[in-house]
């Protein structure tokens, strides 16, 4: 099953996936939306970015549930959907001061 979250604000929406895999062709009627809203948030200020990255990684998780498993399979599944559904977000909000959380958690991580 695919799965996608879907990042609404008043004035646009964002569709992301949790497969890993590029969407190619029609929506497919199994996959599952997930709203994570944010018009309370200003995107400009870094305490704002960080609240919504900690929305876009908890939807995320809940997104991709699916796979998480103790199976090799399945973690690895897990991983990609996750990742590719946060990334997909970051992207497509497209807010510099959220890019530059990501970034800065991605290295204090590594």
């Amino acid at each position: 099953m695919k799965k996608s979250i879907a990042k609404r604000a008043p004035l646009f929406g964002v569709a992301l996936l949790c497969t890993g895999l590029a969407l190619a062709g029609p929506i497919d009627p199994d996959v599952t939306t997930v709203v994570v809203h944010y018009p309370d948030l200003d995107l400009s200020q870094k305490e704002d970015a960080i609240r919504l990255y900690q929305r876009i990684k908890s939807t995320a998780s809940q997104a991709c549930r699916s796979y998480d498993s103790r199976e090799l399979t399945h973690l690895e599944s897990y991983r990609r959907c996750y990742l590719s559904a946060v990334d997909g977000a970051l992207k497509r909000v497209g807010a510099n001061k959220l890019t530059e959380v990501y970034r800065s958690r991605m290295l204090a991580s590594r």
